[in-house]
């Protein structure tokens, strides 16, 4: 079971009080996800799935398997935290990472962008013709892979940490958004195959639980889906699906907080995922 599959079945067993089990065994295809059991009527069908940028999803994935978030580096005399785009080249940044960082460690410098090189890019402008400047060459390898700052600090053990931007925006506290956003998400041809598995369960009940990856596109849906602030905030309107579903669960991840759940017979409900 997938960790989002965790998450929707300890969040299903805690909000509806029913116990939820793995149906997708890999024993043959096209099987949906997971199938809530009731004591008193018929099972449920419940199917997982994402709205997401991949390469971004591919890029967590990669440095959560190398361990790359933070390692050690004793050829450094600093440590150095890097903030990189979210779809950062991770297998290009390992090729460039030390060099560079020892580049600037060399040349005495410990925050390092865009602005710190400035005159020298202006006059490379100007004149025509690159600098021979070796900490200017690093931030230009380190820039092309996806870093957008860096800075040092004293540690007694030299490493190098990854912050991947996750995105950034604002939010008008509505939440009516999410369901533009689940309608055009349901629409999609990608969306086909979840669609599928649940009308081809035979289950009267069927359950979509939709992930919203945390990214500069859907700041304000995740926001919203979230309400950090804790207002209450509902959407005014029902969502026009799909017959094949027949409730839907929203989360974020990384999860920041709450989620939304309706259904077409209870409308739209907050739902606590903490504990």
């Amino acid at each position: 079971m997938s960790a989002k599959e965790e998450r929707v079945k300890a969040t299903l067993e805690k909000v509806l009080g029913v116990r939820v089990e793995q149906h997708d065994d890999n024993s043959r295809p096209s099987m949906y996800d997971l199938e809530i059991r009731y004591e008193d009527r018929p099972w449920a069908a419940i199917e997982v799935t994402s709205d997401a940028d991949e390469r971004a999803l591919s890029t967590l994935g990669t440095l959560t398997k190398r361990g790359r978030f933070l390692w050690q580096s004793p050829r450094l005399g600093l440590t150095w935290g890097l903030h990189t785009r979210s779809d950062v080249l991770v297998q290009a940044l390992e090729g460039v990472v030390e060099d560079s960082l020892a580049a600037f460690e060399a040349g005495g410098l410990r925050a390092v962008d865009d602005d710190t090189f400035q005159e020298q890019l202006a006059y490379e402008r100007f004149a025509g013709q690159k600098l021979d400047n070796a900490g200017l060459e690093a931030w230009r390898a380190l820039s092309a892979v996806g870093v957008i700052r860096a800075s040092a600090s004293e540690a007694e053990t030299p490493a190098i940490a990854v912050f991947p931007e996750l995105g950034g925006g604002s939010w008008d506290g509505g939440a009516d958004l999410v369901v533009d956003w689940i309608e055009e998400f349901c629409a999609r041809p990608a969306s086909a195959d979840n669609l599928a598995k649940l009308e081809r369960s035979g289950a009267a009940e069927t359950h979509l639980a939709v992930f919203a990856h945390l990214s500069d596109e859907l700041w304000a849906v995740c926001s919203a889906i979230e309400d950090r602030p804790g207002t209450g905030v509902l959407p005014s309107r029902e969502p026009q699906l799909p017959a094949a579903v027949g409730n839907i669960w929203l989360f974020t991840t990384p999860s920041r907080g709450g989620a939304l759940t309706w259904s077409r017979s209870g409308g739209w409900q907050r739902v606590s995922i903490s504990g």
